[in-house]
């Protein structure tokens, strides 16, 4: 095989492994039946939640898996697949379960901080929170106490400031 192939063949794979160890996830889908104009407006839906889906050679991202020593099964490999690439992966699952129920497009199977999850597990982390948002939650809790006193203690200056 020519060298020039090869080089851009480790490029892909060490691509994929480097984004791997920065902390994306990845979602694997099948996309068979889509046309040009839905793919396209699926990438615009994903650009929005600072994602990319991309179509690589199944071969090149099972080598990039194995060297990651990540397990996936042959049939998530195999076939026409997408891959998703995003930082958010909760964001993103429920953009492609709402996109999947209007189109013909289905997700396989997800690599998420290392581990594989499946079409059932996907489902279920469709409707789960991002770490920002839980920190959102948190934050909204541990404030809720110190909210209620000043509004208290402003309420009272209120009453004395009527009499």
């Amino acid at each position: 095989m020519n060298q020039r192939i090869l080089k851009e063949k480790e490029l892909v794979v060490s691509n994929i492994v480097q984004d791997i160890d920065d902390g994306m996830s990845l979602v694997i889908l099948t996309y068979r039946g889509l046309t040009v104009a839905k793919i396209s407006d699926l990438r615009r839906q994903l650009r929005a939640k600072d994602a990319r889906m991309v179509v690589l050679k199944n071969s090149l991202v099972k080598r990039a898996l194995d060297k990651k020593s990540i397990a996936v099964t042959t049939e998530v490999i195999e076939g026409p697949n997408a891959y998703v690439f995003a930082k958010n992966p909760f964001s993103v699952l429920g953009t492609l379960n709402s996109f999947a129920r209007k189109n013909d497009l289905s997700l396989k199977a997800a690599i998420i901080e290392g581990g594989v999850a499946d079409k059932e597990t996907l489902k279920g982390l469709q409707g789960v929170t991002s770490k920002e948002g839980l920190y959102a939650m948190l934050l909204s809790v541990l404030q809720a106490p110190l909210r209620n006193l000043a509004y208290v203690l402003n309420s009272e200056e209120v009453k004395k400031s009527a009499k």
